[in-house]
């Protein structure tokens, strides 16, 4: 009966499967402190030190500067602040956004996007056409779709001049979470899954950490493929050694209970 029943819900299940944006970031600086996803690093001396600052341009009352640094051209990259945002567990990315100026002039200073530290946009921040000489009166939106799977995304400005500066506010990240079927789920929030599709190993993230749980991963007909007994946390994975299809993972535990769908590339 119970695997009559199961396979009744799976069946409902396979049907169902959304997409949800949410917000991972959102930094105006206003706090005066740095969010703890967030630090920077810097190469070379400077005149005016990186950090966060006290600036009006974007409407607000602080912003993050890359700096200015001690050097008057050819800079290169013995002149470099980068923006660095961690994450502490493998995240999906869909897009990263911020406002950005180019203020007292417009020579050096080019800026790169980095996912992962490979490089994901050249000539990401910074007046184009560069070294103009012509700064920068109106904040310019800057944004990236990223729709990846990253622990780290960096922000960096290297050619570093003494004659202009970047400055940044308004960084945002918005990440994908996937919510399939969960069923008689008593979490309050959404179980992320990531990546799903996924090639063989599945990170589970659940709202809350739990004392003790056991994780079932079935196939379309309601067969038990694997099943693993976890106590005292929250994230866990599996390496899905199966072929390619649709599964079905469930979560028991004294009060909780979820089914989360699975795609084996």
């Amino acid at each position: 009966m119970k695997k009559h029943i199961l396979i009744t819900l799976i069946a409902v299940l396979a049907t169902t499967m959304t997409v949800n944006a949410q917000s991972l970031l959102d930094e105006g600086f206003e706090s005066g402190s740095f969010n703890p996803l967030i630090s920077f690093e810097t190469i070379g001396s400077f005149s005016s030190s990186p950090g966060i600052v006290s600036n009006t341009n974007f409407g607000s009352s602080k912003a993050f500067s890359f700096g200015k640094s001690v050097c008057a051209a050819s800079c290169f990259n013995s002149y470099v602040t980068t923006l660095v945002i961690n994450f502490s567990v493998p995240t999906l990315v869909e897009n990263i956004s911020w406002k950005e100026m180019e203020i007292g002039g417009n020579w050096g200073s080019q800026g790169q996007l980095l996912l992962d530290d490979g490089l994901y946009a050249s000539d990401a921040l910074g007046a184009l056409p560069v070294n103009s000489g012509v700064a920068d009166v109106v904040p310019r939106l800057k944004s990236f779709s990223i729709n990846q799977t990253v622990t780290s995304i960096k922000l960096r400005v290297n050619d570093i001049t003494s004659a202009s500066e970047i400055i940044l506010d308004d960084l945002q990240i918005n990440y994908r979470t996937a919510t399939v079927g969960i069923l008689e789920s008593t979490f309050t929030h959404h179980i992320t899954v990531y990546p799903n599709p996924t090639d063989g190993n599945v990170t589970i993230n659940l709202p809350e950490s739990l004392s003790e749980f056991i994780a079932s991963l079935y196939d379309l007909n309601g067969k038990l493929i694997q099943q693993s007994t976890y106590k005292n946390t929250k994230t866990f994975e599996l390496n899905l050694n199966v072929q390619p299809g649709i599964y079905f993972l469930t979560i028991n535990s004294e009060n909780k209970k979820a089914t989360i769908r699975l795609i084996r590339n």
